[in-house]
């Protein structure tokens, strides 16, 4: 299975990112050509395994930016999309 064509040259939003299932959906997208995952998660790159994930997706060619936010809070969430625009 390939990377839809749709996806390619975009960035891909994994909430839940650093976690066990957030883990797998991104080594699964890098393995498929994902050109960019923002890994989200309420405790961003000190959740337990970020920073191993993030190193083995990157040295997998995937650009990789773990973000730390709470999805479900509406204003946590903009403030994320305006830094991440930066």
């Amino acid at each position: 299975m390939r990377l839809p064509n749709d996806l390619r040259g975009k960035a891909v939003l994994i909430t839940g990112g650093t976690g066990a299932i957030g883990g797998q959906v991104g080594s699964w997208l890098a393995g498929r050509g994902a050109p960019h995952l923002i890994l989200a998660s309420r405790r961003g790159i000190t959740a337990a395994a970020a920073a191993g994930l993030a190193g083995r997706l990157c040295r997998a060619g995937t650009a990789v930016t773990v973000a730390t936010c709470d999805v479900a809070d509406p204003d946590a969430l903009t403030g994320m999309w305006t830094r991440l625009a930066h």
